[in-house]
């Protein structure tokens, strides 16, 4: 549907235009929104996956990666339309950054052991402070205004994010569920296809046209 609203606003009249911004608004926020719950669903160590998605804590991860994709949109359209936006922008900015931090600790109390396994790692500690200067340079950024500064700050404390939260996970394809070594196939058919991989790549082109 986003797809579609996209395509068709170029050729589209004034009212049907602002109809197909509306469906790309609504489309875009349910997919960030379910991406969210499924990613929450991941994580959980609940034995019913299915329940966790439709869960509270469900709704809140859901929302949560909403209100970070909002911050990030907000940094880009600061940075990319300049001085017409920056007002309004700036405004959305404080609020994106306030929510999100928000849920984001809702969310770290749910699922406490988690992280407790980030942190119990050297590398999950310098992480997490590396999350937390780039938290820290974030409130510089919007104090300052500068909008190129503020979305790599962003960009930077969501990639901390996401790296403290695959350390947590290590081992873990699902939480408590599957880890890397029981998704894996066996031994044998791992060397199986190294082999086949290596004589296929090595095996000289019979198209290869001579200089």
């Amino acid at each position: 549907m986003r797809a579609l609203a996209l395509e068709y606003r170029a050729e589209a009249g004034g009212k049907l235009k602002r109809w197909l911004d509306r469906l790309m608004m609504v489309c875009s926020g349910l997919a960030a929104l379910i991406q969210g719950m499924c990613m929450n669903a991941v994580l959980s160590t609940q034995p019913d996956a299915m329940a966790d998605i439709l869960s509270l804590t469900g709704f809140l991860s859901g929302l949560g990666l909403v209100a970070v994709y909002l911050l990030m949109a907000c940094c880009w359209v600061r940075w990319w339309l300049g001085e017409a936006t920056v007002p309004l922008a700036r405004t959305w900015c404080w609020i994106w950054w306030l929510v999100s931090p928000l849920i984001f600790v809702v969310l770290l109390l749910f699922n406490l052991p988690l992280w407790e396994r980030c942190w119990g790692l050297l590398i999950g500690k310098l992480v997490v402070l590396m999350a937390a200067v780039a938290a820290c340079l974030q409130v510089w950024g919007l104090w300052r205004g500068n909008p190129l500064l503020l979305l790599i700050f962003t960009q930077a404390f969501v990639a901390m994010i996401f790296l403290c939260g695959c350390i947590g996970m290590y081992l873990w394809i699902l939480v408590d569920k599957l880890n890397i070594y029981q998704s894996g196939v066996s031994q044998t058919a791992q060397v199986f296809i190294l082999i086949g991989t290596l004589t296929r790549n090595s095996a000289p082109s019979r198209n290869r046209i001579p200089a």
